[in-house]
């Protein structure tokens, strides 16, 4: 049970994709989302996601969003009450999604 690192914000992450794209480096075949600290969070990948869907849908099938919802297991939430209601409003855009057993109760 080690973690390390930081919990980056929404506006963290949505700086880090805006460089990605001003460098043209956003160029990307598959995204896969895990661990998001807060409901804003999950929106700005979501966001980034439609982004990401929208640029290939001159390419049908050339992007692929994995979405793991890491919220929480054995009965437990690891996340703020607000999470997982947004993690239902970008559910619909992901490709694949896999949630534990708790998260999909």
């Amino acid at each position: 049970g080690q973690a390390k690192g930081t919990r980056a914000t929404a506006k963290e992450i949505i700086d880090l994709y805006e460089g990605l794209k001003d460098s043209y480096l956003d160029d990307f075949q598959m995204m896969l989302s895990g661990y998001l600290p807060g409901a804003a969070a999950v929106e700005a990948v979501g966001t980034i996601a439609r982004d990401l869907k929208y640029k290939a849908t001159m390419k049908p099938g050339s992007f692929f969003w994995v979405l793991d919802p890491v919220m929480g297991d054995n009965g437990k939430l690891y996340v703020a009450e607000d999470v997982p209601p947004a993690y239902k409003t970008v559910l619909k855009d992901a490709d694949l999604i896999l949630p534990n057993q708790f998260e999909a109760e």
